[in-house]
């Protein structure tokens, strides 16, 4: 057996999901699909056939163009930090795994599946394994974080226009400002108080705060390539707001670029909780709960339809991956531990 064919074959079976996983998949595509038939049943079904029916296909098409365009964006992020921890990879290699992260993400019980296995795609030396992990966990952690900025400034915009729920602002502007505050946890100094001060409570996870501080200071002394990761972090949030803008557009949503900025990466924060399969009804009904609040103009039907349309886009965008991976071809890769 090749040695490609053995890495291949120990990656697959670390993120093959057990019958306990595969029980919890199947738990949480029965509670996407109930809330989403809720919601459905809830709204007014014609009213939603009715926007599906009247689709735009130039802006579909361009909705289609912004994702792959996004899988780019999030490839360069992603090799602007590998560089920093001293971890060298193909461009093209990089692009193919985040294609093959999303689509393991789209059909494991959870998306850290998706970023576990494009972790180990992207290498041949499994002593790297660990290293790529935490890349993919520090990416994941700044871009959570970026989100925050990115929604907040036009959050702050329409909470003057007035809202139609307060107490929604209320939580809303709550959750915006513990994330954005969170980002003083990725100075190095910051964490190193804190971790002293748990490090008398919690030994049990000494070894995963070490590995934190230590990707911190290395991230805190790379300097101008820092800075890139964040402006590629809000790049792949800028992207992926247009990409909601163009699946809206496309059916003929009354509202405007604003409210994406805010509604969207809300949703995204509300999805990563593993809650249903691949964020089925949670997306469905944060769009609906969201564009209420702002008085967005767009009813509950027409909200259920952005969230499903984009998600059928994504899912579609992700197959990409699966090409990829059947074809079992990766560009050789150059790396320094």
């Amino acid at each position: 057996m090749r040695v490609d064919d053995t890495i291949h074959s120990t990656t697959v079976n670390k993120v093959r999901p057990k019958p306990r996983k595969m029980a919890s998949l199947a738990l949480r595509l029965v509670v996407g699909i109930a809330i989403t038939a809720l919601l459905v049943w809830q709204a007014d079904f014609s009213q939603l056939l009715a926007t599906l029916s009247r689709l735009d296909p130039s802006w579909l098409a361009m909705s289609f163009a912004v994702q792959l365009l996004a899988k780019v964006v999030w490839a360069l992020r992603w090799s602007v930090l590998l560089e920093i921890f001293h971890l060298r990879v193909s461009f093209l290699r990089l692009v193919k795994g985040t294609f093959v992260g999303i689509f393991f993400s789209n059909f494991l019980p959870t998306s850290i599946g998706g970023d576990l296995y494009r972790s180990y795609w992207i290498l041949d030396d499994k002593q790297l394994y660990p290293k790529s992990i935490f890349i993919v966990f520090v990416e994941r952690l700044i871009g959570i974080i970026s989100l925050a900025y990115v929604a907040f400034p036009p959050f702050l915009w329409l909470l003057s226009q007035g809202l139609q729920s307060p107490d929604i602002g209320l939580l809303i502007l709550l959750t915006l400002a513990l994330l954005c505050t969170s980002v003083l946890a990725l100075h190095p100094t910051v964490f190193d108080f804190f971790n002293r001060l748990l490090s008398k409570r919690i030994d049990w996870l000494s070894k995963n705060r070490r590995q934190i501080s230590e990707a911190l200071h290395i991230l805190h002394r790379a300097g101008a390539a820092r800075w890139r990761v964040v402006l590629l972090s809000v790049a792949v949030h800028l992207v992926g707001i247009m990409f909601f803008y163009c699946i809206g557009r496309a059916l003929h949503l009354p509202m405007s670029l604003w409210h994406y900025f805010v509604i969207v990466p809300l949703t995204v924060v509300v999805t990563v909780l593993p809650i249903s399969f691949n964020g089925l009804g949670v997306r469905e009904g944060a769009l609906v709960v969201l564009t209420g609040a702002f008085a967005a103009g767009t009813s509950p039907s027409e909200a259920i339809a952005l969230g499903l349309l984009s998600s059928a886009v994504g899912t579609f965008v992700s197959l990409f991956g699966a090409v990829f991976y059947i074809s079992g071809e990766r560009e050789e890769a150059y790396a320094t531990p």
